[in-house]
């Protein structure tokens, strides 16, 4: 569209839900690591997240050092539930780089992660065996030689990092401007009290934990295709907002999301 003569692309969204996330504890993990390492574990994180935000179609904006940030409900993405679908995506990036993961197309989206995070040995030009972690492993991002990594080849890929990767996640809901900016190299970004308040939410969230603003939580339970348990809501006192009314997931009830 710049190319093509205009001038300005800007969008005015009246509900979307915004992700943010960060590395519970990044800076003592990466003063433990050499730059080759920091670069791998978080290069394999956020990999590894694109991948996920890909296949249930979550927009990611950009990472900003540790930090991620996605949107669901802008045009032209899937129609829905932007907030359950949100919340889905989430859960999956908190249970891949926990303890467990449990996901009706589990299988499918490890094999989606799998056939896009081949290292390939473009010398030997030979195809390497892809070995998945099996369903009871502990999925958390670390040491292959366990059984807990999500994906390695067998010879040529790296070792991956063995420092456990706790994510902190925020959710928010409601209206967002978003545009391209223009210069050097043109992004898409977005703005306004929407993306503040999930920064707020991850902010002020605790390792491990997806804590959700209000807005998010009513859209969620309204919609009897979600299969998550909440905590009792509590509130925080966010910068620029004050008291905020917020929820912990708690978990997800059988089947899981």
């Amino acid at each position: 569209r710049l190319m093509a003569g205009e001038t300005q692309i800007v969008y005015a969204v009246p509900f979307v839900s915004v992700f943010f996330s960060d590395i519970h504890q990044f800076t003592a993990i990466a003063n433990t690591m050499s730059s080759d390492e920091l670069l791998q574990y978080v290069g394999y994180i956020f990999g590894v997240m694109d991948i996920i935000a890909s296949y249930m179609n979550i927009h990611k904006v950009k990472t900003i050092g540790d930090a991620y940030l996605g949107v669901s409900g802008l045009p032209g993405q899937a129609k829905g539930n932007c907030c359950l679908n949100m919340l889905n995506f989430a859960s999956c990036c908190a249970q891949v780089f926990g303890h467990r993961f449990s996901h009706p197309n589990k299988g499918a989206i490890l094999s989606e992660i799998a056939s896009r995070s081949v290292m390939k040995d473009k010398k030997k030009k030979k195809k390497k065996k892809v070995r998945v972690a099996s369903p009871n492993s502990s999925l958390n991002c670390g040491d292959k030689k366990d059984g807990t990594t999500l994906i390695s080849s067998e010879d040529d890929a790296p070792d991956r990092p063995s420092a456990l990767c706790l994510m902190r996640i925020g959710i928010a809901a409601g209206p967002i401007t978003g545009g391209v900016l223009q210069g050097k190299t043109p992004m898409f970004d977005i703005w306004g009290k929407t993306v503040n308040l999930a920064s707020r939410m991850e902010s002020t969230g605790r390792g491990g934990r997806i804590q959700i603003s209000e807005s998010v939580y009513k859209a969620v339970v309204v919609d009897a295709g979600h299969a998550f348990a909440f905590e009792e809501k509590h509130t925080v006192s966010c910068k620029g907002f004050g008291k905020v009314s917020a929820y912990f997931v708690k978990g997800t009830h059988n089947p899981p999301p």
